[in-house]
């Protein structure tokens, strides 16, 4: 062996690290936190497990199992709601270097450091690597039953049988962290027969793994039986979500949800900048130039049938929601044969790898500054939750009586501020304000804490703006909460530039006028 190949290793090591280091550098920057949306259910669950408390409802959320207990145990090693974002965000960086493992067995080592290069300036993934959410934690462990499974499949006969238990484990993890997962056996058996032989060899291990799937999975069983007292728990509580008579029971399909992931990945510039066109480009061109074309096409092809036409109920077609960050799982693959283009733009002659180069740069940055941009404006609910736990520090020394939020907010509320909101009270603003209401208001000597992004949620708040806006005018003397606008200028902040730094209002608190006018009030609800 001469010394070329531990010098090449060597290189693609300290390269590597060079670029998990700028993809935990942007994670950190771009760091999104809590978004007041479903991950309030999370946390809520792994909360009552870490105190040992059983279940306090049939709710979806609460059967991920395993993203329950990892959270959970944050918790019990005491983090708070910033800790539990944090090692979300370290989760998020050890995914990089095994999405390079991975890498180099799907295609050249080279190829799976560009392509490593790209999936950490992925606007997608790092803008989403502080969410508590359960979308990371299944994508690490399926990116980890890839790399033992091909492994395991490949090997020669009579070894192998520790990355086959090693996959199947690592299924199990993904599909308790999120259902999804539940295709990685059939990605891998399809695979295998595609391309093994002698097939009877590929028949057998795909179904030995199978089956270790289906045991390691059925320990959550145990583990429901443990902790809600119900065995089939996870089945009980999906029926109750998804069932005719659940929250999401009854969705329609569209002809919008027919195309909802390509349409999204190509045209919404504000999420994912070029990198829709990129995958395509570098897949129309360069997927045949990868090691194992096929398992790129049988697992990006499989998980987009399945989030984009699967159905959440058995009972009756019921399409699955849809949002951006649910596309990563069908398009982490095509990273690879992005990578192999842009390793083919690097090694044109001349002038063009200056220009190719120059290009690969400016669209890196894009997605950084379309980050940034998409950053300043708001997140699920996170902003709203900044906006509480600013309301609660501006009233906390103030003599003011109690705190009026409007509908849906409260059990947003983060938990760190859970005593300091306990006295709250939600009210229904989305028509305006009654006499009655005022009238309490004005004896308890209270005041209306609104956030901006309530205004955006659901379909009458926005529509009835001008007129609410008109009443608190009216009645209500208001006070703005401010935000930064976004990381960038939080660090521009942080430097000391404050004139540089540039805030914006995310909401305001009321305080009643005194003798405010009874005119302009609807009437009271029976």
């Amino acid at each position: 062996m001469t010394s070329e190949a531990p010098n090449a290793k060597r290189q693609e090591f300290f390269l590597l690290l060079a670029i998990v280091f700028m993809g935990a550098l942007l994670r950190w920057v771009f760091l999104s936190g809590p978004l007041g949306s479903d991950d309030t259910r999370y946390i809520r669950a792994a909360s009552l497990l870490a105190t040992g408390a059983p279940p306090d409802g049939l709710d979806h959320a609460y059967v991920r199992a395993i993203f329950i207990a990892w959270l959970g145990f944050w918790i019990r090693m005491g983090a708070e709601l910033p800790g539990l974002a944090i090692a979300q965000l370290g989760l998020s960086i050890a995914i990089l270097p095994v999405f390079y493992r991975l890498g180099t067995r799907l295609a050249h080592p080279q190829v799976a450091l560009l392509a490593t290069l790209w999936w950490a300036f992925f606007t997608f993934e790092f803008h989403s690597s502080g969410m508590i959410l359960p979308d990371s934690l299944m994508l690490f462990f399926a990116l980890l039953a890839a790399c033992w499974a091909i492994d395991a499949l490949r090997s020669p006969a009579g070894q192998g049988k520790r990355k086959l238990v090693a996959a199947a484990l690592a299924s199990a993890l993904a599909t308790s962290a999120k259902e999804p997962a539940i295709l990685l056996p059939v990605i891998f058996g399809a695979w295998s027969l595609w391309e093994i032989r002698p097939r009877r060899r590929a028949l057998g291990r795909s179904f030995a793994l199978a089956v270790l799937t289906a045991g390691f999975f059925s320990l959550e069983f145990l583990f429901f039986a443990w902790w809600a007292g119900d065995w089939n728990f996870r089945e009980h509580a999906a029926l109750a979500f998804y069932s005719a008579q659940g929250p999401l029971g009854d969705r329609a399909f569209t002809w919008r949800d027919a195309l909802y992931y390509p349409a999204m990945l190509l045209y919404r510039i504000e999420y994912v900048g070029f990198f829709g066109w990129l995958l395509l480009l570098g897949t129309w061109r360069y997927l045949r130039a990868m090691r194992e074309v096929s398992f790129i096409c049988i697992w990006s092809a499989g998980f987009f049938l399945l989030l984009q036409y699967g159905s959440a109920s058995l009972e009756s077609y019921q399409p699955l929601p849809k949002q951006w960050r649910y596309a990563v799982p069908m398009i982490v693959l095509l990273f690879f044969p992005l990578g192999a283009m842009t390793l083919e733009l690097l090694r044109t002659p001349g002038r063009w790898r200056a220009t190719a180069v120059l290009g690969l740069a400016a669209l890196l940055a894009s997605g950084v500054f379309i980050a940034n941009r998409h950053a300043a404006r708001p997140l699920g609910w996170g902003e709203s939750m900044r906006f509480l736990e600013t309301a609660v520090r501006f009233t906390s020394g103030a003599e003011v009586g109690p705190i009026y939020l409007p509908e849906g907010l409260k059990y947003r509320t983060p938990l760190e501020l859970a005593d300091a909101t306990r006295e709250w009270r939600e009210i229904v603003l989305w028509d305006g304000l009654s006499e009655s209401e005022l009238r309490e208001i004005e004896a308890s000597n209270g005041a209306l804490a609104i956030p901006d992004q309530w205004f955006h949620s659901g379909d009458r708040a926005p529509a009835m703006r001008p007129h609410i806006e008109a009443q608190l005018a009216r009645h209500f003397t208001p006070t703005p909460i401010a935000s930064w606008n976004s990381p960038l200028d939080r660090a521009i902040e942080g430097l000391g530039a404050h004139a540089l730094a540039r805030r914006r209002v995310i909401g305001q608190i009321y305080r009643i006028q005194p003798s405010p006018p009874l005119d302009g009030l609807r009437e009271p609800r029976p």
